[in-house]
């Protein structure tokens, strides 16, 4: 059963108490994860388009799996975050 969030135990740093701080601080702190992006451009019907950043994993595998992560309307594939999954994913072992 998951646990709500007023039962939640977690405890922010006595350092960044505040909710506002704690996503600005990783973002503006530490360095980004280091992730080689290829980017394409879709046209799409409406005359606007779609870009889609690929990162792939060395040496290459064509038979490893694609992960998609779609970073909402203010975000962007150079974001702290973003660079974070990306390159979790693609440093992961093979057999996880």
């Amino acid at each position: 059963m998951p646990m709500s969030l007023a039962a939640s135990e977690y405890r922010a740093p006595w350092w960044l108490p505040g909710g506002h701080l704690q996503p600005i601080v990783p973002a503006e702190l530490f360095p980004k994860a280091k992730v080689i992006y290829r980017r394409e451009i879709w046209n799409t019907p409406d005359d606007d388009i779609i870009a889609v950043d690929w990162s792939t994993p060395e040496p290459i595998d064509p038979k490893a799996p694609i992960m998609v992560h779609i970073h909402g309307l203010e975000g962007s594939s150079n974001s702290h975050y973003a660079r974070a999954v990306s390159y979790t994913h693609l440093t992961l072992p093979k057999n996880r």
